[in-house]
């Protein structure tokens, strides 16, 4: 469900923000947990269906994605991340027990994978809210969360993340992306064609009528409407 942006402000603010808010965040999901019944899951395990090819989570950040992903079967993940801390937090926590050995952890920059990846070596790319934080404005602090918040231009260092994903994407590899931004948004302000990705499906998972009232709370935003 496309809830209403949790701290957005740290958003624009790039790299330090993240490496201030991981100093106190223990675990958060953006958008939605990968979860038993959630329609995030049930989309990945329909168009992921190859259980031991290579999976790479781009901003995977204190999510519980890469073990939940491992306890459905996915035998090869790397959950990635540019902030060391985190990734160094989450290495020491789950690089034990039924995940040893099962989960990778690298420190990560999504607009330069092949600085460490081989290219075409990668069939899934799991991407929950990363592409995201680069299509917010700078300086957003929160309080203004509808249209307004997203760039209406494509960023250069957003085609570079796209251009080393379809690098690292094996023949016929899938991007799996989870955004705040609609279909239309995403469709009209990123280059997918351009640096080689072909768009397959989109989904939308509609607001039930709860969530409808909590996005009114959206400067410029009906409950009705679509973001």
């Amino acid at each position: 469900l496309r809830s209403p942006q949790h701290r957005m402000s740290i958003v624009g603010l790039k790299k330090r923000a993240w490496e201030v808010r991981f100093e106190y965040e223990k675990q958060y999901d953006w958008y939605c947990e990968y979860d038993k019944g959630s329609p995030l899951r049930n989309l990945i395990l329909k168009n992921a269906p190859q259980r031991a090819e290579p999976v790479l989570i781009v901003g995977s950040g204190s999510s519980t994605m890469p073990m939940k992903m491992s306890d459905d079967g996915y035998t090869d993940v790397t959950a990635s991340d540019y902030v060391k801390a985190i990734v160094e937090r989450m290495r020491e926590k789950y690089d034990k027990d039924e995940y040893k050995d099962k989960i990778k952890w690298m420190e990560l920059d999504a607009t330069n994978i092949s600085a460490h990846v081989p290219e075409s070596s990668i069939k899934y790319i799991v991407d929950k809210g990363c592409l995201d934080a680069l299509l917010v404005r700078d300086g957003v602090d929160g309080s203004h969360e509808g249209k307004e918040s997203w760039v209406s231009e494509e960023p250069a260092d957003v085609k570079k993340m796209l251009l080393e994903i379809f690098k690292t994407l094996k023949n016929e590899g899938l991007y799996l992306l989870t955004s705040f931004g609609s279909p239309q948004y995403l469709c009209n302000t990123l280059s997918f064609d351009e640096v080689g990705l072909n768009l397959l499906n989109c989904y939308q998972i509609e607001r039930t009528e709860e969530q409808a009232k909590l996005d009114s709370r959206i400067p410029g935003l009906n409950p009705g409407s679509e973001f």
